[in-house]
């Protein structure tokens, strides 16, 4: 089409030179978005949701591979981090880029280490060679604090959907040091730490999550027509995320950190169900969840198409390119650049029922109310028959049942740990 009006116009310029400026301005396709988030954002569509019990992953694609930056994902041993000598900003952390790429931090990225365990604020975008104090939060109680520092180490999980929100709205230190404090129960039975690293990695978590870890092995390459680059998360029918990358490999790079962040959701809210006494949310009715889900993800998707964006500065010697989002709704996210591509924008809906949920303690059931969950046993007969998937696979040594010997064939694979 947009060839056929460039040859009328270009006619109309030829023989008709009078009239020929006020047609082209009348036709002429409207100019594609300066900036370059709203430039994908505006070719997003939304694909069929991916469904377990717990959650609901819709994938975001474009019918053409955007132009990827030039970027790797920051998780496991890809940066080196430490705690600054004198620091900018308390709790900051410092971080070193030896790659010759530049690498994408995520807000949300938890740290275990140094002299107290931290909570990466914001999404940064470190250039080649570039050492950058960042922004971030204890990820402990104060009893977690250590009087001899230890190495960092990146956590396999990002934060809850929860914190990750909380992050972009507060300007408090002690949100994820307070969530930490109510959720301690979670944590292994011999694992002693008062952090949010011992929470979300902890085996009751996962095991609350099996089958969406599971079932959501399709979201980076889902069968629709384009490229997959992100996704709208819906947990026991509450909207979590709208989460977009700069390519179809940052989605399969964060594919595990992502998912595994929801297995606390998903736990959160089925307990506090079971102990209120109502129904879980979404459990009963797959069919009727699914079209509400679906309804709430496309009218995201809409909101976020006609949102605004206003720069942010970068603190010093960071190359960040950051944009505050807002939908018209109000609905606040952040997005950030590099090389006027995008990397990573993340739009977190206000739900005031998680705000509830998370303000005091909630204790995981007893043993013999969990019986509608996978558990070991159930993971050591599929591993007999081999069919576990990798993820399931790293599970299940963590729970104490052995390594699988058969082969992953029935729930697929996830990305390699790096």
């Amino acid at each position: 089409m947009h060839i056929a009006l460039a040859r009328a116009a270009l006619v109309a310029a030829f023989f008709l030179p009078a009239v020929a400026a006020p047609a082209r301005a009348a036709d002429a396709p409207p100019a594609p978005p300066a900036n370059p988030v709203a430039a994908i954002v505006t070719e997003l569509e939304l694909g069929p949701g991916i469904a377990s019990e717990q959650v609901i992953l819709f994938p975001l694609f474009v019918r053409k591979a955007p132009e990827a930056p030039e970027l790797v994902a920051g998780t496991g041993s890809v940066l080196t981090w430490a705690e600054p000598e004198k620091p900018v900003r308390k709790d900051g952390v410092t971080v070193f880029n030896a790659r010759d790429k530049a690498v994408l931090v995520t807000g949300g990225t938890v740290l275990e280490g140094g002299k107290r365990d931290r909570m990466v604020l914001r999404d940064h975008v470190l250039a080649p060679g570039a050492t950058v104090e960042l922004p971030a939060v204890p990820a402990s109680t104060t009893a977690g604090v250590r009087r001899v520092p230890s190495p960092f180490r990146v956590a396999s999980a990002l934060a809850p959907t929860y914190l990750r929100a909380v992050a972009l709205k507060t300007s408090s230190t002690s949100f994820v040091s307070r969530f930490v404090s109510h959720f301690l129960e979670f944590r292994g039975a011999d694992d002693a730490r008062p952090s949010l690293v011992a929470v979300a990695e902890s085996p009751t978590l996962a095991e609350y999550c099996l089958s969406c870890q599971r079932s959501m092995d399709a979201w980076p390459k889902a069968g629709v027509d384009g490229v997959v680059v992100g996704g709208v998360t819906v947990v026991r029918g509450r909207v979590q995320s709208f989460e977009v990358f700069g390519s179809n490999g940052l989605v399969r790079d964060y594919f595990e950190p992502v998912l595994q962040s929801l297995a606390f959701p998903a736990a959160a809210i089925e307990l506090r169900a079971k102990k209120a006494g109502i129904p879980i949310p979404g459990k009963d009715d797959p069919e009727k969840t699914m079209a509400a889900a679906t309804a709430a993800a496309t009218a995201l998707l809409a909101a976020v198409k006609k949102s605004t964006y206003e720069g942010e500065k970068a603190g010093a010697g960071d190359t960040t390119e950051a944009f505050a989002v807002r939908t018209p709704d109000g609905e606040k996210g952040r997005a950030v650049t590099v090389g006027g591509r995008l990397a990573h924008l993340v739009v977190f809906p206000d739900d005031p029922f998680e705000y509830g949920l998370y303000s005091k303690p909630l204790e995981p059931l007893p043993p013999g109310d969990d019986e509608d969950r996978e558990g070991v046993a159930e993971l050591v007969r599929r591993g007999d028959i081999g069919r576990l998937s990798e993820y399931e696979r790293r599970l299940l040594e963590r729970l104490g049942g052995g390594p699988a010997t058969g082969p992953g064939v029935g729930g697929g694979t996830l990305p390699p740990r790096r």
